[in-house]
């Protein structure tokens, strides 16, 4: 089951060391049930936190082609932006971010420390 298969990915990423353990289950999932929106975020996240900003700003791009109204892709898209240096792309998806979710406080420190560093 997707749900169930999704959850055991975000455990395994949660452990030190489950990170293999959850591309794994993210690459099977993208292979049996094709394009998700969430499943293209999560495996942002996993690029994330491997370090791998380009690809996490793909898969994050991914999903919000898919569903255009996660507001957590926006944000960890736009901290990819930050990281790597494009702080207009940056301050692009935060702002995306806070509109969809205007109460994300994450959202709105970053916006306003990329619009401090102008």
């Amino acid at each position: 089951d997707y749900e169930i298969l999704t959850s055991a990915a975000w455990v395994y990423l949660e452990k030190e060391k489950g990170i293999n353990p959850a591309k794994k289950i993210i690459q099977w999932l993208r292979r049996f049930y094709g394009d998700s929106a969430y499943t293209w975020y999560v495996s942002g996240i996993f690029a994330f936190n491997e370090g791998r900003y380009d690809s996490a700003i793909t898969y994050f791009s991914k999903a919000l082609m898919i569903n255009d109204s996660m507001a957590n892709a926006y944000y960890n898209r736009g901290v990819c932006y930050e990281v790597t240096g494009q702080k207009r792309l940056a301050e692009k998806d935060y702002i995306k971010c806070l509109k969809l979710e205007p109460q994300n406080e994450d959202a709105a420190i970053a916006l306003s420390r990329v619009r401090s560093e102008k």
